[in-house]
C-alpha cells in the first residue's frame, strides 16, 4: 500500500555534507539532527555528499522511526535523525499520523513545537512564589486587599 503525501515547501540545500538518506530530520545546515535537536525540516530524497539535498518544510512526509511511535504522539529526531516519542518540555518536529516502530517509515505531519509547554511555565511560577504577607508594598495582585496587621 503507498501513503499518501502531501509535501508542502521544498527548500534545497547545496552540497550536502555527506549522503543523506529519504525521511530523516534535517538541521539548517543541512545535516542530519542529532539527538532533540530542532529541525529545519524532513529529507525528500536520498542525496549523495556534495549534491543538493531537497529538504521539506511543511506538509505530511514519510519519516524513518527510531523506535516505538503512536499516531498522534509528537516527534523529535534521535541520534540519527529518525522520529522519536517527543517527551514533555521537548522541542518537537512533527506529529506521527500513523502507529510505527523502529525502522519503519510513518506519515509525519511537520510542525515545530515545545511539547507541554504549560508544565513548563507552571515549575517556573511556583518557584518565584513568595509567601502570602511577604510581599512588598504595592505589588498585591488586583482586587486584593494588603494584608493589614494590628498590635495589641
Amino acid at each position: 500500500m503507498s501513503k499518501t503525501t502531501c509535501p508542502g515547501i521544498i527548500y534545497t540545500v547545496s552540497g550536502a555534507a555527506t549522503d543523506t538518506e529519504k525521511g530523516l530530520f534535517i538541521k539548517h545546515d543541512g545535516t542530519v539532527c542529532g539527538a532533540g535537536e530542532t529541525a529545519l525540516g524532513v529529507s525528500y530524497d536520498e542525496a549523495d555528499e556534495n549534491g543538493d539535498l531537497a529538504v521539506v518544510l511543511d506538509g505530511i512526509v514519510e519519516v524513518q522511526c527510531g523506535g516505538l511511535v503512536n499516531a498522534g504522539d509528537f516527534v523529535k529526531s534521535d541520534a540519527n535523525g529518525k522520529a522519536v516519542t517527543a517527551e514533555a518540555g521537548d522541542t518537537a518536529t512533527g506529529i506521527a499520523l500513523e502507529d510505527g516502530a523502529e525502522d519503519v517509515t510513518v506519515l509525519v505531519k511537520i510542525v515545530t513545537v515545545a511539547v507541554n509547554p504549560a508544565a513548563a511555565e507552571a515549575d517556573a511560577s511556583t518557584s518565584s512564589a513568595t509567601e502570602p504577607g511577604t510581599e512588598e508594598p504595592g505589588t498585591e495582585e488586583p482586587g486584593t486587599e494588603p494584608e493589614t496587621t494590628t498590635e495589641p
